[in-house]
């Protein structure tokens, strides 16, 4: 079974995984420019059994764009 990545980039912030068990990962979100963790993120993990085999796939919080996400300011 393919599991998670240990480190991947979402929005350009590095997250790192630091400690998983078989429902959820926590993970670390680090700076661009810095080593040092601004943030932490949960992840719930799920099983796939898709046409690829069996695999275990997640659904960041911080990867869904929303409507809000998006301001504009007209001057």
């Amino acid at each position: 079974m393919d599991t998670l990545k240990m480190q991947f980039r979402i929005n350009g912030l590095p997250y790192t995984l630091i400690k998983r068990n078989d429902k959820v990962a926590l993970y670390r979100i680090g700076g661009t420019y810095t080593n040092e963790i601004l943030h932490w993120e949960v992840s719930k993990i799920y099983i796939r059994k898709d046409k690829y085999g069996i695999r275990e796939s997640q659904l960041m919080k911080s990867s869904v764009k929303t409507s809000v996400d998006v301001i504009w300011i007209k001057n």
